[in-house]
């Protein structure tokens, strides 16, 4: 379809002539969405990894927060024409929702709106497509004063460099440190930990990252 002179129907049958402008807009979907509520401290926040093309939804991409107790959070384009969060594409109603209907990715929504006990517009909620990049190797540092921390973790070896490995875990690279068998990784909930074995769930340090693909830099790190 091109853009110009469109014939429409009145509501009382008659043909008329009206300009439509069309406008081409192929989507490129992120790896990831970061949400976030300015101010609240939902569990609705954090990062939805896009899941793989057999997972979408109506041919669109679905993108999904998993939690603990099993009851993942996804956003996904409704078959209403509003982008969704809710407990799975089944919901009838979710969370929050996009205004305008039948954009074709989020970002593109000039508000949303946050279900109470009705829907109300939030300025707070803010949406943000996140495609992460991975050096090839970081550095574990720490830069506070308190000797008893820096002594256990000298003692731990957990501090040095650490090379991006060939293998991946959750989906995202790990880490491993230079001459030691301690690894960075995210585990499944959406932690990065710092551990010797890939099956392990805590680690003796790991951050609360809330699915980030990579370790935040304004979050702290907990030593076990």
């Amino acid at each position: 379809p091109t853009s110009g002179a469109w014939i429409g129907q009145k509501s009382g049958g008659d043909l008329t002539k009206i300009d439509v402008t069309i406008t081409e807009y192929s989507p490129e979907y992120p790896g990831y969405y970061e949400i976030e509520v300015t101010g609240s401290s939902d569990d609705r926040d954090g990062f939805y990894e896009r899941l793989p093309k057999s997972k979408n939804y109506d041919n669109y991409p679905v993108f999904r927060k998993k939690q603990i107790d099993g009851r993942d959070y996804v956003l996904y384009l409704h078959s209403r024409g509003e982008w969704q969060i809710s407990y799975g594409t089944s919901s009838a109603q979710g969370f929050a929702r996009s205004s305008p209907k039948g954009l074709p990715s989020p970002e593109l929504s000039k508000s949303w709106e946050v279900w109470g006990s009705s829907w109300e517009t939030s300025k707070a909620f803010k949406i943000l497509p996140i495609n992460p990049v991975y050096p090839t190797s970081c550095t574990v540092s720490y830069q506070g004063h308190k000797k008893d921390i820096n002594d256990k973790l000298q003692k731990l070896n957990i501090l040095g460099n650490y090379t991006k490995h060939s293998n991946t875990h959750d989906n995202v690279p790990v880490y491993q440190k230079d001459r030691s068998v301690l690894k960075l990784f995210r585990v499944s909930m959406g932690y990065w930990i710092i551990s010797s074995s890939l099956v392990d769930s805590k680690g003796i340090l790991f951050q609360e990252s809330n699915g980030s693909p990579t370790p935040l830099k304004n979050k702290p790190w907990i030593l076990t």
